[in-house]
């Protein structure tokens, strides 16, 4: 039987909470492209051909985040949230 964990406010990391609501909403492209090449991989090898992942892939890509504030207002442009 597994065990049962309480989740505990005070254990969780500030920053990272801030970053993943700060970002929860957009669209990165390098994000998007990687995930989108991973499942068409998976989709093929799933037709028979080759075994699909049977793991846990981790991505973490908040290096490429900016640091500190940013200006969120709409330009007007293709790269707008």
């Amino acid at each position: 039987m597994a065990e049962k964990h309480d989740a505990n406010m005070d254990d969780l990391d500030k920053e990272l909470l801030k970053k993943l609501i700060a970002y929860s909403r957009c669209s990165i492209t390098p994000m998007a492209a990687f995930w989108g090449g991973i499942i068409a991989q998976e989709v093929v090898k799933f037709t028979g051909k080759y075994k699909p992942m049977k793991q846990w892939l981790h991505y973490d890509i908040f290096e490429s985040l900016p640091e500190g504030q940013v200006n969120r207002e709409p330009m007007g442009c293709r790269y707008d949230d």
